[in-house]
C-alpha cells in the first residue's frame, strides 16, 4: 500500500487565512494598507501573513490579513477599465 501524495503547496495559496481569519486573498489580487496600494503574491513563508509587492517597490513585505488592510474587489469582466 501507498502513502497518499501531499496536496501542492500552492493548491489552497492562503487556506490559513482564509479559515483563520475570514478573508479570501488570492494572488494577484489589490490590496490597500495605510493608503499605499499593492499586490498579493504566492505565498512563501508563515502561512499567517500575506506577501504582498507594493507599487513601487522591488521586494515583497508580509502584512497581517486584517491589520489596516482595504481588499480591492475584482472588475467584472468584460468591465471597462
Amino acid at each position: 500500500m501507498t502513502a497518499p501524495k501531499p496536496e501542492p503547496r500552492d493548491a489552497e495559496p492562503y487556506a490559513y487565512i482564509r479559515h483563520y481569519y475570514g478573508v479570501d486573498p488570492k494572488p494577484g489580487q489589490r490590496i490597500t494598507m495605510d493608503g499605499r496600494p499593492g499586490t498579493i503574491l504566492r505565498p512563501t513563508g508563515d502561512p499567517q501573513y500575506l506577501r504582498v509587492r507594493f507599487d513601487g517597490q522591488k521586494h515583497a513585505s508580509n502584512v497581517h490579513p486584517t491589520w489596516r488592510v482595504d481588499y480591492v474587489p475584482a472588475a467584472p469582466i468584460g468591465a471597462a477599465p
